[in-house]
């Protein structure tokens, strides 16, 4: 099986957000953008918001792949002060393929 594409991810990722914002208020949605902040200094999520949108990210990821895969990992793991829905899907990109 070929890894998904990176616009597979981003849209796993934003589908996961559209899904996280049906459980919060109606005021305060996360943008389904590339330059939305998930963790960060000007990010939105408070630890439970983040960790209820990165459970849903794994889910939806892993429908996309067939398999299990641990975003957390990936958040922990990445470069700079803040994790972007662009970032996040291009880490899971390299993880899930190393050749890309």
């Amino acid at each position: 099986m070929r890894p998904p594409t990176h616009d597979q991810i981003m849209h796993a990722v934003y589908d996961a957000i559209a899904e996280f914002n049906e459980t919060q208020p109606p005021e305060q949605p996360l943008a389904t953008l590339p330059h939305t902040v998930l963790v960060g200094g000007s990010g939105q999520l408070d630890s439970v918001g983040f960790v209820m949108l990165v459970v849903t990210i794994e889910e939806k990821v892993e429908q996309l792949l067939g398999r299990p895969i641990s975003v957390i990992d990936i958040v922990m793991t990445a470069e700079g002060d803040e994790l972007t829905v662009a970032s996040l899907a291009k880490c899971l990109a390299q993880l899930l393929d190393p050749a890309a």
